[in-house]
């Protein structure tokens, strides 16, 4: 990661002019048209209005897109990617934009989800985290996905109408040294992959610290005794997706040579239609939908 973080060219394509006390959301993201136009879209709808999205050699007209949204700092990095590679470069940003500001790090893929988000904006989050001491906020992420044969046959542009369905209390939680351990949901389920779900998105950054890896800050020892009052809305398996995993997994270039993207290709492998609904299935209708995850605490606003 420091090899990176020193020496990639990271490109300014179209900078914007940011206020110094607002958040600022950074994204990496690369040919994923539709799933960056409802991530710019849902954050400005909770308030963000400082975005910074690092494209990595796009080629589906994403990038002309986002060059056209008025509120988006474009970047653009074109060395390949891997998982040390888009740490260095998010710290590089953050480096460039500075601490003691507050930041949400999320993927293309990722929708920041809270208790009751309808009615009290980022703004009023990250003030209610001040009030409370928290500088460093902890959630899980919520695999999100559809009814049988979506993955297989949908639309892609209709995924966040059709992939409604979380696990509700197929999670296990451990203490590793850094941060609490969360793992299951449909990925263990189906796959048999233990990924990590514990990520700290939202956060004011403080002189020292810095993006240890996607799922922990550093220092490390603040991750721990962290409430999970944030939900990342997860929408990793759409239509047209399967090609994209078997190129990570042939590629490699993911943490553990891609092993939880051979495990997903492996499981693909035989062409049946992969079930994701199933008794620990709720659906999804608002934030407070969320209420009935067992591992999520959420907040209490009054």
């Amino acid at each position: 990661m420091a090899l990176a973080f020193c020496t990639h060219k990271i490109e300014v394509i179209k900078p914007v002019s940011f206020v110094d006390d607002a958040p600022i959301l950074i994204c990496l993201q690369k040919n994923d048209l539709v799933r960056i136009k409802a991530f710019v879209e849902h954050h400005r709808s909770i308030g963000i209005g400082q975005f910074v999205i690092i494209d990595n050699g796009s080629t589906d007209g994403s990038l002309e897109w986002l060059i056209g949204q008025q509120d988006v700092f474009v970047l653009q990095v074109m060395h390949p990617y891997s998982s040390a590679n888009r740490d260095a470069w998010i710290n590089r940003v953050m480096a460039y934009f500075g601490d003691n500001r507050w930041y949400l790090v999320l993927d293309s893929d990722e929708l920041l989800a809270y208790d009751d988000m309808e009615h009290h904006d980022i703004g009023q989050l990250i003030a209610r985290m001040e009030r409370k001491g928290i500088t460093r906020c902890r959630a899980m992420m919520l695999d999100m996905y559809a009814a049988d044969g979506y993955f297989e046959t949908g639309d892609k542009s209709e995924f966040l109408q059709q992939c409604v369905y979380f696990d509700t209390d197929t999670y296990t939680t451990g203490a590793w040294d850094y941060h609490v351990a969360l793992s299951g949901g449909p990925r263990r389920r189906l796959f048999g992959t233990e990924a990590t779900l514990t990520k700290y998105p939202l956060f004011r950054l403080s002189d020292g610290e810095l993006l240890y890896q996607a799922h922990a800050m550093f220092p490390l020892a603040k991750n721990l005794n962290t409430p999970c009052h944030l939900v990342i809305r997860h929408y990793k398996f759409l239509p047209g997706d399967r090609v994209k995993f078997e190129r990570i997994a042939r590629e490699g270039r993911y943490y553990g040579g891609s092993v939880e993207y051979k495990n997903y290709v492996k499981a693909m492998a035989d062409g049946d239609v992969l079930h994701f609904v199933d008794a620990a299935s709720a659906k999804y209708e608002n934030s407070t939908s969320l209420r009935c995850i067992s591992c999520y605490q959420p907040i209490d606003w009054k």
